[in-house]
């Protein structure tokens, strides 16, 4: 029957201990102590190759953590206390046996550890203590290390993130395991010598779910910069592929904070609104051009014979005093041609200093075609005298 061995240690610190004087005295009490911690010890040893169920080794377990940890918590007062130093002696034998019992516990049985309860003060004082050496070593790498920017400075704002809310935040077992982890995979990848150490160490991070807010920004100003300068088409397919590569993506069930949702999750609803936002822009730029083009010219010829047909009217004088800039640009805001329906002025311009022999031969042909029908039309006699002329 599974009872809880850790009631005796409350009751050591709830007595006054005035009789432990002598030297001998102290020896037998922490004799008594080894004692009890041993049958701790064996208890869990014996207790984990028994029927008694999981669940309720699990209880068992979360009894016998919440107790340690407690007492840890508040050893404080009881080493403060006007303690005479024999009494202190075993006072602290106590304490490091019950780290010594916990890390054995955790060590041993972490399968019955709940790692999503919030780790008592004690812990997060002891582990985040015994990280400020790697935090400190791991600022140096990253001074040093050959990866973007915006990489290195995420990466130094969550160190310095971590140092400073250790004090108030709330940590659970999880986040504690996943910080060292994170830390051994961070100084890992730098020590790498590869090509593009950057994006391994990011593609590393994103298996590890690294859903600090910091990073999952720096993911969203990486595929931003793939998508800047470029238009709205080419945008979506390069956010579609994003988004086709971050479902099929793996990652870790377990996540840097436990308050916000993956990683992966947080990427792909952002990626799903910058789909959304780049399909609408499409369809409106659709009827702007539409409704553009519309009311546009359209001309059943190229840039190239409409620049010599304007060169042709330039030189009769048909604008008038009407500058070639003003031209220019009325005919790339008007007319269309069958090749292109947004005329650049570089284009216009560039055809109509350009003119090659073919170009003119095409423009001849055409003007061609229209005096024989102005002859045609209006000047039918004519026509019928050239006849007999050749007859």
């Amino acid at each position: 029957m599974l009872i809880n061995e850790i009631d005796w240690i409350y009751e050591i610190l709830s007595k006054q201990s005035s009789k432990i004087v002598t030297a001998e005295e102290t020896k037998f009490e922490i004799d008594k102590l080894d004692l009890k911690f041993n049958k701790i010890r064996a208890t869990w040893d014996m207790v984990v190759f028994s029927r008694v169920a999981s669940c309720s080794l699990k209880r068992y377990f979360q009894l016998h953590l919440e107790g340690i940890l407690d007492i840890l918590d508040t050893f404080s007062y009881f080493e403060d206390s006007d303690n005479k130093e024999s009494q202190i002696v075993v006072l602290k034998y106590i304490r490091s046996n019950l780290e010594s019992l916990l890390m054995y516990l955790k060590k041993n049985f972490y399968i019955y550890l709940n790692l999503n309860i919030k780790a008592p003060q004690y812990i997060k004082r002891t582990f985040l203590n015994s990280l400020q050496f790697d935090i400190y070593s791991l600022k140096d790498f990253l001074f040093t290390a050959a990866i973007d920017v915006d990489l290195k400075t995420c990466l130094s704002v969550w160190l310095e993130q971590v140092k400073k809310e250790s004090a108030t935040k709330e940590y659970t077992f999880a986040m504690l395991d996943y910080i060292i982890d994170i830390l051994t995979e961070i100084k890992k990848d730098l020590q790498l010598e590869e090509i593009d150490a950057t994006a391994t160490l990011s593609e590393n991070l994103m298996f590890a779910n690294f859903n600090y807010l910091g990073f999952f920004q720096y993911r969203q100003l990486q595929i931003q910069k793939g998508t800047t300068n470029i238009d709205d088409k080419t945008k979506l397919k390069i956010l579609k592929d994003e988004r086709l590569l971050l479902k099929f993506s793996e990652e870790s069930t377990v996540v840097y904070d436990n308050r916000w949702p993956s990683l992966k999750t947080m990427l792909l609803i952002w990626v799903g609104e910058e789909i959304e936002s780049t399909q609408q822009s499409i369809k409106e730029n659709e009827k702007k051009y539409k409704l553009l083009h519309r009311h546009k010219l359209y001309y059943n010829i190229s840039v190239a014979h409409l620049a010599l047909l304007t060169k042709l009217f330039q030189k009769e004088n048909f604008f008038g005093d009407v500058s070639l800039t003003e031209i220019f640009k009325f005919m790339s805001i008007h007319y269309r041609t069958k090749r292109q329906d947004n005329i650049s002025l570089g284009s216009i311009s560039k055809s109509f200093y350009s003119t090659d022999q073919v170009t003119a031969a095409v423009v001849k042909d055409k003007l061609q075609n229209m005096i024989n029908r102005i002859n045609r039309d209006f000047f039918p006699v004519l026509i019928v005298a050239m006849l007999f002329v050749h007859a």
